[in-house]
C-alpha cells in the first residue's frame, strides 16, 4: 500500500482542475459515473455531494486513505486502517436529513488486494439512529462484504435513519490493514429539512485559520496556509469551491457543514485525485486569520463553477467545460475567430428564433475547423445583482452550447463561460446599450 500522505499545514504543488459535463436533453448537468443502482433508487445518500458527513473514525491511515474518501463517489481511493489496527474499527456518518433507508452497499472493487492479500473489509455491522450521533442506534444489518468486489444489501424492512454507524469487525486475512473503498446507501427522504446555520464565519482548520464570506449561495474566502484564497458556492450544507495558492495554480475541495453548524469536513483534490482531508471547527473566540478575502468584483480568476462535482474516474464522450468568471483578463492565447450577434431578452436564456439562421452559419464555420476549441461566452447587462447575472450569463452560454451540440458540434470541443455584467460592450445606462450587452459571443481558438 502506498505510504504517501498529504503534507500537514500546507497544500503543495496543486494544479487547476476542469469540471466535466454532459448534456442531458437540453440541460447541462453534472455527469456522474457510478455503479448501477436499483431501479427505484437514484441517489447515493452516502456521498459528499449529497451532504453526507463522516463525523468520526476509530483509526485511519491518513492522506487520501481517510474516512471522508468513503463518501467521494469513487472507488479509486477509500479508507484504510492505521498499521497494526485492522479491526475492529467503526465510523459514524451523518446524513443531511432523515431518510427511509432501503439498501446499503460496500464497494471494495479498488482495494489493493494484489499487493496486500485479504485487505478488504469483511464482517460488518450497520446500525442507525434518528436521535443523535452518539446514542439511539439500532441494528440494521449484520453482513459480510465482498473481497475486492461490490456487494449490495437490500433491507428486509426499510429503516428511518439520520446517523449511521458502521462497525468493521474483520477483513479477509491481512494482519496489518483493512480497507474499504466506497460506501453507498439508497432510500427516500422523510420529514422536513432541518434549517442549517449559515456557512460563513471563521474556522480553525488543518490549513490554518479560514474565513468564509457568503452572499446568497456564493462563497468567497481565504485561509492562512500558504496565503490561500477560495471561491465557490453552497446549498447551505455542502460547500464546493476552488482554491488557489501563490498565483493561478490550485484545485478543488468539497466540505460539508455539520448539522450543529460547528464543523466543516471534506476532501481536497489535485488534478482530479483525492489528496487528503480538509477539516475545521468554527471559531468562537477572538482569533482572526491573517489572510485577506478577495474583493468580490476584483477577483481575476473563476469565482465559482455552478456545477463543481467530485471528480470521477471515468468521463463521458459528451463533455462541456463550464465556469462563471469575474473580471477575467482577456485570454492570452491567440484568438482566430469571434462570432457575435446572439442577443437575449431581459432575464432570459432562451434563444430567439431570429438567431437560428446565424447559429447555423456558425455551425458550418466551426465544422470547417475541427481542430479548434470553441469558447462560448455569456454576458448580461447590469439590471440584476452580480451573483444572479453570473448565473444568468452561464445559462445563456449553456443554451447556445446545447443548440450547437443538437446540430452536430462535438461537445468535447466546447467550453461555456459566464462573465455576468463584467464585460459590457455598450452603456448600461441606456436601453439600447443594455440590449447589446445581453449577448453570447463564441471564440474559436
Amino acid at each position: 500500500m502506498s505510504t504517501s500522505k498529504a503534507s500537514r499545514g500546507r497544500l503543495t504543488t496543486k494544479g487547476r482542475l476542469l469540471s466535466s459535463w454532459k448534456l442531458w436533453g437540453f440541460v447541462m448537468t453534472v455527469f456522474l459515473v457510478s455503479a448501477p443502482l436499483l431501479a427505484d433508487q437514484d441517489k447515493d445518500l452516502l456521498d459528499l455531494e449529497s451532504g453526507a458527513l463522516a463525523l468520526s473514525a476509530t483509526t485511519q491511515f491518513g492522506g487520501r486513505w481517510n474516512v471522508q474518501s468513503l463518501l467521494s463517489g469513487s472507488n479509486t481511493t477509500g479508507w484504510s486502517s492505521s498499521r497494526g489496527h485492522p479491526y475492529p474499527n467503526d465510523f459514524v456518518i451523518e446524513l443531511p436529513r432523515q431518510y427511509l433507508l432501503k439498501s446499503f452497499v460496500i464497494d471494495n472493487t479498488g482495494a489493493e488486494e494484489s499487493s496486500f492479500r485479504g485487505i478488504s473489509g469483511r464482517h460488518f455491522v450497520l446500525s442507525g439512529s434518528t436521535t443523535s450521533h452518539e446514542e439511539g442506534f439500532d441494528l440494521i444489518l449484520d453482513g459480510e462484504a465482498a473481497k475486492g468486489d461490490r456487494k449490495v444489501f437490500l433491507l428486509e424492512e426499510p429503516t428511518e435513519v439520520r446517523w449511521l454507524k458502521l462497525e468493521v469487525l474483520s477483513n479477509w486475512g491481512n494482519p496489518w490493514h483493512t480497507q474499504l473503498m466506497e460506501l453507498e446507501a439508497y432510500g427516500e427522504p422523510v420529514g422536513a429539512v432541518t434549517q442549517q446555520r449559515p456557512i460563513q464565519g471563521i474556522y480553525s482548520t488543518n490549513f490554518g485559520l479560514m474565513r468564509l464570506e457568503q452572499s446568497a449561495n456564493l462563497v468567497i474566502g481565504c485561509y492562512d496556509g500558504d496565503n490561500g484564497t477560495l471561491s465557490g458556492r453552497t446549498n447551505g450544507r455542502v460547500l464546493k469551491f476552488r482554491w488557489w495558492e501563490d498565483g493561478p495554480n490550485g484545485g478543488i475541495a468539497f466540505m460539508v457543514l455539520s448539522s450543529d453548524g460547528n464543523s466543516l469536513n471534506g476532501l481536497w483534490y489535485e488534478r482530479g485525485q483525492v489528496k487528503g482531508i480538509w477539516y475545521g471547527r468554527r471559531v468562537h473566540d477572538e482569533r482572526r486569520p491573517q489572510c485577506q478575502v478577495p474583493v468580490l468584483d476584483a477577483l481575476v480568476s473563476s469565482i465559482y463553477d455552478t456545477g463543481l462535482s467530485v471528480p470521477k474516474e471515468e468521463t463521458g464522450p459528451e463533455q462541456v467545460q463550464e465556469e462563471t468568471v469575474l473580471e477575467k483578463p482577456l485570454d492570452e492565447e491567440t484568438t482566430t475567430t469571434i462570432f457575435h450577434d446572439i442577443y437575449f431578452d431581459t432575464d432570459s436564456a432562451e434563444i430567439k428564433p431570429q438567431f437560428e439562421a446565424r447559429l447555423r452559419e456558425i455551425v458550418a464555420a466551426i465544422q470547417e475547423q475541427p481542430a479548434q476549441k470553441i469558447i462560448i461566452e455569456g454576458h448580461t447587462d447590469s439590471t440584476y445583482t452580480r451573483e444572479y447575472n453570473l448565473e444568468l450569463s452561464l445559462r445563456r452560454a449553456q443554451a447556445v452550447a446545447g443548440w450547437l451540440i443538437e446540430h452536430g458540434v462535438d461537445a468535447s470541443r466546447l467550453a461555456a463561460k459566464g462573465y455576468g455584467e463584467f464585460r459590457p460592450t455598450a452603456d448600461n445606462n441606456t436601453e439600447e446599450g443594455r440590449a447589446l450587452n445581453r449577448r453570447v459571443e463564441m471564440v474559436l481558438k
